[in-house]
């Protein structure tokens, strides 16, 4: 099973991977965990360059490196896991990609869609959860945590917590929404 955790910056979506995999493994379910963009040699250059880069990214630059990292990130963990039984978490998956790309950058949205369905193979997660908290509160959290935003959220003036909620009720087989702020059970939309 692939089970993929979104939201903006600062909603919890690491810290929610780390105690989803913490329980499965505590009941001895092979787990593996995942970043995105992120996780192996390449895949961590190619986020070097796209988040912390001196250089000003084009939206179409930015959005190959992402999805070279997403590729390699599949070809070389996430598919061997999900053929060797293991649940693979994932912080981040396609969602963040269609916000950050076409709603923050401006992308055309069925291009962006055609390159992920090429990096991933047309793999999507079995589940998708999205914590939804505003961006402001985000924000205060990664600040009270002395952590950087992404390079990419300030390019895109925060609109990705927003936009995430748009794209996630266009394909509601796959999503769960944590509504905003609340500390209740997440709503499936179906």
């Amino acid at each position: 099973m692939f089970i993929v955790v979104e939201g903006p910056e600062g909603a919890g979506k690491t810290t929610l991977v780390r105690w989803l995999a913490a329980r499965l493994l505590a009941e001895g379910r092979p787990v593996v965990t995942v970043r995105e963009p992120g996780g192996t040699p390449v895949a961590e250059a190619a986020r070097k360059i796209a988040l912390k880069s001196q250089h000003d990214l084009s939206p179409a630059v930015e959005l190959f490196l992402i999805l070279a990292a997403r590729a390699d990130l599949v070809a070389r963990v996430i598919r061997p896991a999900l053929a060797g039984g293991q649940l693979v978490l994932a912080d981040r998956f396609e969602l963040s990609t269609r916000c950050y790309q076409v709603a923050g950058r401006g992308l055309p949205a069925d291009a962006v869609d055609a390159a992920l369905q090429l990096a991933t193979g047309g793999l999507v997660p079995d589940l998708t959860l999205v914590l939804d908290v505003p961006v402001d509160v985000g924000r205060e959290r990664l600040r009270r945590a002395r952590q950087e935003t992404a390079a990419c959220s300030r390019r895109t003036g925060g609109r990705p917590g927003p936009a995430s909620c748009t794209l996630m009720r266009r394909d509601p087989r796959r999503r769960c929404k944590t509504p905003r702020g609340a500390r209740s059970a997440p709503r499936r939309y179906n």
